[in-house]
């Protein structure tokens, strides 16, 4: 069924409309609620990110190949074992991590680390280095190694959420 992103907003979750004009929700959507992540999820912009003041969780374009896999290089030197993971799913899995990991950190620390990161990539960022600055905040990494151990405890749940993201992607 060839999906036509029209988006609609009902009761915090965003629905797509398919070519008859019928609403369902998207088989991303569907496994997130199931994983227990509440929050809404928005679609329309070119980045992944979460809003924590908002609790929205933004899902973006596919990550360039270059950074995608630098990332993957990353978090496998901070232990993550990923054969047979798709990384496109990568920066869905940190985001869901920030989701997670939100609470820990007060307003404050929040802050005090979004300055850092607003400094770190005023630098050219096109390079590993600045990445890996970034990913090392530590509100970062801690999305970061939660990631790491949800793809652990949840493989088969990874390949879900990765053919869920191709899916509403087109």
């Amino acid at each position: 069924m060839a999906l036509n992103l029209t988006f609609l907003e009902i009761y915090g979750i965003i629905y797509i409309e398919n070519e008859k004009g019928a609403s369902m929700m998207n088989a991303l959507e569907k496994l997130l609620r199931e994983e227990g992540f509440t929050c809404k999820v928005d679609m329309t912009k070119d980045d992944f990110g979460y809003d924590w003041a908002k609790d929205i969780l933004y899902v973006g374009a596919p990550v360039e190949p270059e950074v995608e896999m630098w990332f993957a290089q990353f978090l496998y030197e901070y232990g993550g074992e990923l054969r047979g993971v798709d990384y496109a799913v990568l920066p869905l899995l940190h985001e869901l991590g920030h989701i997670s990991t939100v609470k820990w950190f007060s307003e404050e620390e929040l802050f005090r680390f979004q300055v850092f990161k607003a400094i770190n990539n005023s630098v050219d960022n096109a390079h590993y280095g600045v990445a890996v600055r970034y990913w090392e905040c530590e509100d970062e990494l801690v999305a970061n190694l939660w990631a790491i151990d949800y793809i652990f405890q949840n493989f088969e749940r990874v390949g879900a959420l990765a053919a869920a993201l191709h899916e509403v992607r087109g």
